[in-house]
């Protein structure tokens, strides 16, 4: 099969997509009171939910949270997807580089401040000058442009593309699917994302607190009462 050479694109996208989900706020409370034997409850007292579930979010009572899942379809540079697959009680499956080629699309940080003053663990990002935005987009198209000619080269040549794809960067874009209950997705959420709610603050990688917004939001539209108690409750994970 000929390769020929193709121009690069580089990209901000970074998308995360609620793709399945099981369970819904009902069961979380089913789970709360079989303890009691009063799951039969569960709908015929909707009034006594929202009191219910702040019981379970600011007594820590974690157990009942973990009997509703979702699936979400990540796409990202291999850079981001590696700090995600950190937590590892999600579940993954990811796009493999030697079963299918990859595509010339390549992630730049267009829209993140580019520079970071202070020492390791007290430290800022702030946006950087007209010179190193200039410098670092130039760099970045050169490089991968490079890598990518080298990796269609060695197809070209006949070399697997299992050995042809350790010549691409780490800002090449990745897609997989990460599943994992509602309770991990919480702890998810108080590590990846920076909020004034927050009562213990975290300082996420800018390109993973992205992702995890749009997480978020999807929780929230899931599981309303569950993430407004949550928020009220200062973020800390159940």
């Amino acid at each position: 099969m000929d390769h020929s050479l193709q121009q690069i694109e580089l990209s901000s996208a970074l998308s995360a997509m609620l793709v399945d989900s099981m369970g819904d706020e009902n069961s979380i409370l089913r789970a709360m009171l079989v303890s009691t034997d009063q799951d039969n409850l569960v709908g015929r007292q909707p009034k006594k939910s929202r009191g219910r579930l702040k019981f379970l979010i600011e007594n820590r009572h974690g157990s009942p949270f973990e009997h509703a899942t979702l699936t979400f379809s990540v796409h990202c540079p291999i850079f981001v997807s590696r700090e995600w697959m950190r937590h590892r009680v999600q579940s993954f499956n990811e796009q493999s580089g030697r079963y299918v080629e990859y595509e010339p699309k390549f992630y730049w940080p267009e829209y993140r401040p580019l520079v970071q003053e202070g020492k390791p663990g007290k430290y800022q990002f702030v946006e950087g000058s007209r010179y190193q935005w200039g410098y670092a987009h130039l760099a970045f198209h050169a490089s991968c442009q490079t890598a990518w000619d080298h990796y269609q080269e060695m197809l070209n040549q006949g070399i697997a593309k299992e050995v042809a794809r350790m010549v691409l960067p780490v800002t090449t874009y990745t897609s997989f699917y990460a599943t994992a209950n509602l309770r991990n997705w919480l702890h998810f959420l108080s590590l990846r994302t920076t909020d004034d709610r927050a009562s213990v603050p975290s300082y996420p990688l800018w390109e993973i607190n992205q992702l995890a917004a749009q997480v978020e939001g999807a929780l929230v539209d899931e599981f309303p009462l569950v993430m407004g108690l949550w928020n009220e409750n200062g973020r800390v994970p159940v």
